[in-house]
């Protein structure tokens, strides 16, 4: 699926809370995951290169997205220490690719249900 580059991508996730979030980006060199951000309950905190980006209430919103956010994203919850969800999202250029096993919105209001990551 293509999607216009700057948008934002609202995830969907009903999930007890607390959770962290990882991403591993597929530009960097080492397959080491890099912890992005953690929600505690209503509490995001996350590196300061996506503070001013992300939110989470009852989904989790990426904004403006830019070709390092390409990468594997994992919702970890910390509870019962399980993978809930895992999706891939590839920026390039004025556009953007995303793979996943959840459903996505865009801010436009379309959805879409995306076939799982392999």
């Amino acid at each position: 699926m293509q999607f216009t580059f700057g948008e934002s991508l609202i995830l969907d996730a009903p999930i007890s809370e607390p959770l962290e979030m990882f991403i591993n980006r597929t530009s960097d060199a080492s397959p080491n995951a890099v912890r992005l951000c953690e929600v505690i309950g209503h509490e995001i905190q996350c590196v300061s290169e996506y503070e001013q980006r992300v939110s989470f209430s009852s989904s989790l919103q990426l904004k403006e997205l830019k070709v390092s956010d390409s990468g594997v994203y994992i919702i970890w919850d910390i509870r019962n220490k399980e993978t809930v969800f895992t999706f891939r999202v590839t920026v390039e250029g004025k556009t953007l690719t995303c793979l996943s096993t959840v459903m996505f919105r865009i801010l436009s209001g379309k959805n879409m249900i995306l076939p799982p990551v392999k």
